[in-house]
């Protein structure tokens, strides 16, 4: 008899402990004692940075995050496939209060990673990041598909490009098509703008190129933009085609000092 208990009983308390929902440990992201002391206040403290306190930060409003559908390259789209995502209802991915266990919220983490933050008709920019997949031969799956970007559908019959997302930038495609998610990435971001910029015929596109400059990367403390920004399409352009793929310029840098996408692998424990 008691050989029959014991295995039920290792079921019984099996099945309690998956039953038992996970409560993770989530930080506090943004509290202005801390925030106060992100940064070495700057030798002009009136120029240093002013965060939004705390009470505005959680006061924004919460983004909804949309299910996502794979990118294609167009000769490896299925027939009829943006036509099928028309056809789909828009769909909310995330919702905190059904995550009940660790796994629940570790696939979670996955799609807010993956969530991109704008939105593109595909048409508009598509075409170009095709073409520079192919202009710097980065690889994509066995399947033909492109998985640093999503195609998202918050409005039944219109489907978007979704741009802006962590995995932007932090996927790598390895030459096997195999991804790696988090690694450093290997999308051509300055390639892709290269090629973007070298067909801008405007005849104010220098003075454009300097204003985009300062809105990415300018700073109160900078006293001689024109040695740091480009200011002009063709230094712009000699800037762009010297940053290979993994390498871009972001907030806090320029296009003249570009850095290397990191890794996140591993960042839990990186200190």
């Amino acid at each position: 008899m008691n050989a029959i208990r014991i295995p039920l009983l290792v079921v019984a308390v099996a099945a309690y402990a998956l039953a038992q929902p996970f409560y993770p440990d989530i930080p506090r992201a943004w509290d202005d004692r801390d925030v106060a002391g992100f940064e070495i206040p700057l030798a002009q403290p009136d120029r240093s940075p002013r965060y939004l306190p705390a009470a505005e930060y959680y006061a924004l409003e919460v983004t909804p995050i949309y299910r996502g559908y794979p990118v294609y390259l167009p000769e490896k789209e299925p027939a009829g496939y943006i036509e099928s995502l028309k056809q789909k209802e828009p769909e909310i991915l995330f919702e905190p209060a059904k995550l009940r266990t660790q796994e629940d919220w570790i696939r979670a983490g996955a799609i807010v990673f993956r969530a991109p933050r704008a939105f593109r008709p595909p048409e508009a920019g598509f075409n170009l990041i095709a073409e520079a997949l192919r202009a710097f031969r980065i690889p994509t799956t066995a399947e033909g598909v492109v998985p640093f970007f999503q195609y998202v559908v918050r409005r039944k019959g219109v489907v978007e490009l979704g741009v802006t997302a962590c995995a932007n930038c932090h996927t790598r495609v390895m030459a096997d098509g195999t991804v790696v998610e988090g690694g450093q990435g290997n999308f051509p971001w300055s390639g892709r703008d290269a090629l973007q910029a070298a067909r801008d015929q405007r005849p104010d596109r220098d003075q454009r190129e300097f204003d985009f400059e300062r809105k990415n990367f300018g700073a109160p403390w900078v006293e001689r933009p024109d040695e740091l920004y480009a200011t002009t399409v063709a230094e712009d352009l000699r800037r762009l085609r010297a940053m290979q793929p993994g390498v871009i310029a972001r907030e806090g840098t320029s296009s003249a000092f570009p850095v290397h996408v990191p890794s996140l692998i591993g960042i839990e424990d990186v200190r």
